[in-house]
């Protein structure tokens, strides 16, 4: 896709293979657990956060809590209620 071809620059790619390098061992126990290759991890993880060096700046902690919480009765009745308030149609 043509979003990734930026990812595919030399130093980009030169980056990933030291990250790769570094850190081969604890991918490889990863891949083990998780059936997921190093490389896919590796790669995923550079697309995501540039190993590391961009988290972003949401509390995913919290929104994945919320989203673990959706479908509660409480959640979803104050929900409705609000979304009703907003928008009475």
């Amino acid at each position: 896709h043509a979003m990734y071809t930026k990812f595919l620059h030399k130093e980009r790619l030169k980056e990933a293979k030291i990250f790769y390098g570094n850190w081969m061992q604890t991918l490889k126990s990863a891949e083990k657990k998780y059936g997921v290759r190093a490389k896919v991890i590796t790669a995923i993880m550079y697309v995501e956060t540039r190993f590391g060096k961009h988290t972003g700046n949401h509390q995913v902690l919290n929104r994945l809590a919320r989203l673990a919480n959706i479908a509660e009765p409480k959640n979803l009745e104050f929900n409705i209620q609000r979304l009703q308030k907003d928008d009475p149609n």
